[in-house]
């Protein structure tokens, strides 16, 4: 539910109330949406997150720094789920930068905004640095799955990776898949 009512208030903002109603409607009916209600898995509290920054990050008559701090620890929460998360601010502020007109405003903003996602992610990589000894800053599933759809032996079907212990860590293989693919 508020997943749709955040479709519907960005394709409001966005395009115009009848898109974002007819996206929201869309959303609510589309059969992963359904599907994924019930599984435990992390694509439906990452999508709620990400639509939750971006629409801190877009809300009128909020001031810039509380649209700033909100959207950072939305997009902070959307990145614990799933790491790719952490480019969408950078796009988001990049298009507003070229966008807008008061570039230095909204430069400030950014930067308050990546502040608050470091704080927000900071007891998560000095907990990694204990467990790995290594700086990993969320988590060390970005290469292998990199590598799952990009090796040489790829099929387009799932790959599993090999066990962590063949490579002397979690962070070891991360690395090694990324550049193996």
């Amino acid at each position: 539910v508020g997943t749709v009512a955040l479709t519907i208030y960005l394709g409001g903002i966005w395009i115009g109330p009848r898109t974002g109603v007819l996206a929201g409607l869309l959303l609510a009916c589309w059969p992963s949406q359904i599907e994924f209600m019930t599984v435990l898995s992390s694509e439906t509290p990452m999508l709620f997150f990400m639509l939750a920054g971006l629409a801190a990050w877009c809300a009128r008559g909020w001031p810039g720094w509380t649209r700033a701090l909100v959207a950072g620890v939305c997009f902070a929460a959307a990145s614990y789920m799933r790491p790719t998360a952490l480019l969408v601010p950078v796009v988001v502020a990049g298009i507003d930068f070229i966008r807008q007109p008061r570039r230095g405003a909204t430069f400030g903003y950014a930067a308050l905004m990546g502040f608050v996602m470091a704080a927000c992610i900071a007891p998560w990589t000095y907990r990694n640095y204990r467990v790995f000894g290594a700086f990993v800053p969320i988590s060390t599933n970005g290469g292998v799955n990199f590598w799952m759809g990009n090796n040489p032996a790829s099929t387009g079907g799932y790959m599993g990776p090999r066990p962590a212990t063949e490579f002397g860590g979690e962070p070891a293989r991360d690395r090694d898949l990324k550049d193996e693919a």
